[in-house]
Formats: structure tokens, C-alpha cells, sequence
């Protein structure tokens, strides 16, 4: 039995997203095509914990994952 674990294509994401990265970025290191990661942002990263901050690279849009701080 093959007890290698697959890596999804979220985990991929999120694996990517520790560094500001941009759509063409990920899209380059995830083997994802960028509306299938415009919806993985928008819907499918888990949120609770996490928090997809939007910035500016290169003068393009950019995204990175932080780890939310409990107050």
C-alpha cells in the first residue's frame, strides 16, 4: 500500500503564499492556473487562523498568508 501523502493543490497554495507572491507567481509554482487560485483565495483557504493579505509587488497585485494572532 502506498502510504505517500498527496499534496493538494490548497496545500500547494498555501505552502507558496509563506512568501509575498503574485497570481503569475503562484500560478509558476503551484502548477495552478490563476482563476482556479483566485478562487482557492477567495473560498477555499481554510480561514480560521489564517489571514490573505493583498499588497503590492512589482506593481502588481500580491498575496501572502499570515498566521492569525489571538488577542
Amino acid at each position: 500500500m502506498n502510504n505517500k501523502k498527496r499534496i493538494t493543490g490548497t496545500q500547494k497554495l498555501l505552502n507558496a503564499l509563506k512568501e509575498e507572491k503574485t497570481l503569475e507567481e503562484l500560478a509558476q509554482e503551484t502548477g495552478l492556473k490563476i482563476s482556479t487560485i483566485r478562487i482557492q483565495l477567495g473560498y477555499h483557504l481554510p480561514k480560521k487562523g489564517y489571514i490573505i493579505k493583498k499588497g503590492q509587488k512589482n506593481g502588481q497585485l500580491s498575496y501572502t498568508l499570515e498566521q492569525e494572532t489571538s488577542k
